[in-house]
């Protein structure tokens, strides 16, 4: 009989219990990935400083709990800019919004889940720009790479994404004013699964805010790993440990 070693087996089965991650890159609204968005923004990156919410439907994510790790935005192409560069001075943050796409409160608070985090905070340099003018659609070149995952269960709520801008910015390229890519809903409703609610006044801690009367927002790039269901490489492990025990017996 041939016999397998202790250590081997314990090797072998933390390796296979090891359930890889799936890398996932999605843009919301879904189906904008490669179609320009029928409209265009500003805000909250360009000649805005306050306080400005977005929330984006669960059904633009996959099911199951999803860690973020970056948030990116693509620059306009009507008209055409030059690069964002300034000393940019902004944070955000994320949650599961209180309240679903299409019924955002005016009073920002109302909007934010219990699970709200700090994520992102900005630092000087150089955003985007770099595609701006090319063929429709712009790259995501405006890429926010978080300073800390968010995990974010999309059956628990909409995610809402919530932008602190601290410095008022009027970026004035050399071939056209900054914009980023958007889009508005063309049947009046929330269909495209975002809105967002905003107060430019200057206070990122004004308390209410306005909203749109129907679906638009920022084309966004959601980059996120999709986080194994506890239990699973346990699961795993306890089957290979079995398997091979009654190998030894054999």
């Amino acid at each position: 009989m041939r016999r397998v070693r202790p250590t081997f087996l314990a090797l072998l089965a933390l390796l296979l219990s090891a359930v890889p991650v799936q890398a996932v890159t999605i843009v919301a609204p879904n189906g904008y990935a490669a179609v320009e968005g029928n409209d265009a923004n500003s805000f909250p990156f360009n000649n805005f400083e306050g306080r400005y919410q977005q929330a984006y439907a669960a059904s633009h994510f996959d099911s199951g709990l999803l860690e973020i790790t970056e948030i990116a935005f693509r620059t306009d192409t009507d008209p055409a800019a030059a690069d964002w560069t300034s000393d940019l001075t902004f944070t955000i943050n994320l949650s599961t919004s209180q309240n679903a796409v299409g019924s955002l409160s005016t009073t920002f608070a109302d909007n934010v889940g219990a699970d709200a985090a700090l994520v992102y905070t900005a630092t000087a340099g150089v955003f985007g720009g770099t595609n701006a003018g090319g063929p429709a659609p712009n790259a995501f070149d405006v890429i926010l790479t978080l300073d800390t995952p968010f995990l974010y269960n999309p059956a628990n709520g909409d995610l809402l994404m919530e932008v602190l801008m601290e410095t008022q910015v009027n970026f004035l390229p050399l071939n056209g004013f900054s914009y980023l890519d958007a889009v508005e809903s063309e049947t009046g409703t929330f269909d495209i699964g975002l809105q967002r609610v905003f107060n430019g006044g200057g206070d990122t801690a004004a308390l209410t805010g306005s909203t749109d009367v129907e679906g638009f927002g920022l084309v966004t790039r959601f980059e996120y790993t999709v986080v194994p269901e506890p239990g699973t490489g346990a699961l795993v492990m306890s089957g290979l440990l079995g398997l091979a025990l009654r190998r030894r017996r054999a």
